[in-house]
């Protein structure tokens, strides 16, 4: 069993299955402690939106100043600056804003990106995701999304003849669950309905398309990521096209291509094995937390 404290002592955040990652799902191998002295780990929860002014705080603390190597921070944030001011603590990170090399030297782990407790409404629907990898294909390349952030506007002016091209306005108002998700429905059984999906990073370095576009069956065209998550066991060539040459890539050579059968596949069975969030926890507990 692994001892872990949390930082406010709340242990209801250790239960909870988004801010309690990666403890979460493996509360069968996690006895909770208030002793940070007894801790293996010290859960340091934080706010989506407001991570770096948590971290701040934290940091700020004797039990952070005595033991940083015990902390473990978990953030999906778009800029998680406070991750590279110092190399002790564990940071799991949706959207590193480094390369590999230089989040190894920060002890920085890149992580799948996903929508928090929407995701787990979405993926909880066995029926739907199974409906949407039976898809009969429609078009051969999708994107449907906003076009305001870079490395995304040349996505309007491509000359592809089967393209279902769709430039939306931001869903992020939208904070009732159920209507969230049959939004997120939807885009998905768009994303089902095309061979290769469009997945350029947003604001940060990646974005939530590029794992719903897998879990769909539908193979994701990459951009702008910096640190692809646990590309140390896995070639992610094998299942995506990264493409960093934007507008010059060749689109039209990957239609009818020989290896797209293989790379759906593969695609789908990553996301199952290392994207959906217990066996990514799972993953992460055992490489990371164990021992």
């Amino acid at each position: 069993m692994i001892k872990v404290a949390v930082m406010n002592g709340n242990i209801d955040i250790l239960k909870d299955p988004i801010l309690g990652r990666p403890f979460s799902s493996n509360l069968d191998r996690v006895e909770y402690t208030e002793d940070f002295t007894q801790a293996d780990w010290i859960l340091g929860n934080l706010d989506y939106l407001d991570c770096n002014r948590d971290y701040g705080s934290i940091t700020q603390s004797r039990v952070f100043q005595a033991m940083p190597e015990k902390f473990v921070f978990w953030s999906m944030h778009d800029s998680p600056k406070f991750a590279y001011n110092e190399s002790k603590s564990l940071k799991f990170l949706c959207q590193p804003m480094a390369p590999p090399q230089a989040n190894k030297i920060k002890n920085i782990v890149a992580v799948p990106l996903q929508m928090r407790h929407y995701e787990r409404e979405l993926i909880s629907d066995s029926d739907f995701i199974q409906e949407c990898r039976n898809t009969e294909k429609e078009y051969d390349f999708v994107y449907v999304g906003q076009i305001v952030y870079a490395h995304r506007d040349y996505l309007i002016h491509l000359p592809l003849e089967s393209y279902d091209l769709e430039v939306t306005n931001p869903i992020w108002t939208i904070t009732d669950t159920k209507s969230r998700v049959d939004m997120m429905k939807d885009f998905c059984r768009r994303l089902a309905r095309a061979d290769y999906a469009f997945a350029p990073r947003g604001v940060g370095s990646s974005s939530f398309r590029l794992y719903q576009a897998m879990m769909s069956g539908a193979v994701p065209i990459v951009s702008g990521m910096l640190d692809y998550p646990f590309s140390d066991e896995v070639d992610w060539s094998e299942f995506c096209i990264i493409n960093e040459e934007y507008d010059r890539y060749d689109f039209e050579s990957l239609i009818s291509s020989e290896k797209y059968d293989t790379m759906r596949d593969i695609a789908i069975q990553f996301w199952e094995d290392y994207v959906r969030i217990e066996n990514c926890d799972k993953r992460l507990f055992d490489k990371y937390l164990v021992g």
